[in-house]
């Protein structure tokens, strides 16, 4: 905790990883590809998965629901899931929105998202739903985030975004 390496859950889990190390309360040098699992049991729904840049949401990918999770991928091998882009940044920082679904050992959902900001940054993984955790909890909704990824872009050590100007756009 005192390393700021963790999650914060409401029923699902996420595992963070870059180049195979746990992420949250990282600082990454330049970029990475961010790996990103997330666990649940099929009684808590998960319908969005959400990459914050400096607190801005720079993609969100919509869940396939878990009677669907394992036909998730089409094809092509790309997630048929709906990611989508709300153009609060541009091009480097983006989610990639790759990623597919699965049930082995509570497994829901895995991808992986770019991350490389043109500034310092940091970055953090959300996972929720707006449905029920009925009947084991019911009225409450499930929800989990990453604690940040700081990515020091280039290597001066890591500057925080000041008085919203570094804000994603």
């Amino acid at each position: 905790i005192n390393a700021h390496a963790t999650v914060i859950s409401r029923g699902p889990y996420i595992d963070a990883r870059i180049d195979g190390a746990w992420a949250p309360g990282t600082t990454v040098q330049g970029g990475a590809t961010l790996a990103v699992e997330l666990y649940a049991p099929d009684w808590i729904p998960l319908d969005t998965v959400t990459l914050f840049q400096n607190g801005v949401a720079v993609e969100t990918i919509e869940l396939p629901a878990a009677d669907d999770a394992d036909d998730s991928e089409d094809d092509s091998g790309e997630d048929s899931g709906d990611a989508k882009d709300t153009g609060a940044a541009k091009g480097k920082g983006k989610g990639k929105g790759k990623g597919k679904g699965g049930k082995a050992n509570g497994l829901r959902w895995q991808g992986s998202f770019e991350i490389a900001p043109d500034t310092d940054a940091f970055f953090t993984v959300e996972v929720s739903s707006d449905s029920e955790m009925s009947p084991a909890y019911p009225g409450e909704t499930p929800w989990a985030m990453t604690a940040a990824i700081l990515v020091d872009v280039d290597s001066d050590g890591w500057t925080a975004p000041r008085n919203g100007s570094d804000k994603a756009r």
